[in-house]
């Protein structure tokens, strides 16, 4: 009998010991990938280098560079997926940019010439949702239309049903 489907993985943990890259998602998944303390702690600390003006995550800590929609949701995601605390500081401006963002007061081009906007906003509200920040309001003025969406959109799609309350036909959805 295992604990896990997956076994002990232990080159998959192998793999993230040795992990050369250091970007703040690869950080990030690197920490949680091999449930470190220290390292999720050491993302935590060094996360306020990481927000633009707007609140919004940046892959490496320099002016240069706008935050991302897509790693800030990434990074709320996986944090509360692996029951992981961020500074509430850092947190708090990553919610109120990804707000701002599905609102359309924060505007983000895509890293790929794609029409990806619903996509990144489901995330972003999904992203929400796991911190009791989204309201239905949120997803009026999206386009829902499931059968064209990647499985990651109807992922968190899924998600936004299963945790925000008021959502017009929640039940039927």
């Amino acid at each position: 009998v295992m604990a896990s489907l997956a076994g002990a993985q232990p080159g998959v943990r192998d793999y993230f010991a040795r992990y050369p890259y250091t970007c703040l998602e690869q950080r990030a998944s690197r920490a949680i990938g091999l449930d470190d303390d220290a390292l999720w702690a050491a993302v935590g600390a060094s996360l306020p280098n990481y927000l633009d003006g707007d609140g919004l995550a940046r892959y490496f800590p320099t002016d240069a560079l706008q935050g991302s929609d897509a790693l800030t949701a990434y990074l709320l995601q996986i944090a509360d997926a692996a029951d992981r605390e961020l500074p509430d500081e850092a947190l708090e401006r990553m919610l109120t940019g990804l707000e701002r963002f599905v609102q359309g007061k924060v505007v983000r081009g895509s890293a790929l010439p794609m029409a990806d906007l619903t996509v990144r906003k489901l995330a972003a509200i999904e992203a929400l949702a796991r911190h009791k920040r989204a309201k239905p309001a949120l997803i009026d003025a999206l386009p829902i239309d499931p059968p064209l969406w990647p499985t990651s959109a109807l992922v968190d799609w899924i998600g936004i049903l299963q945790r925000v309350d008021g959502v017009p036909d929640r039940n039927a959805r």
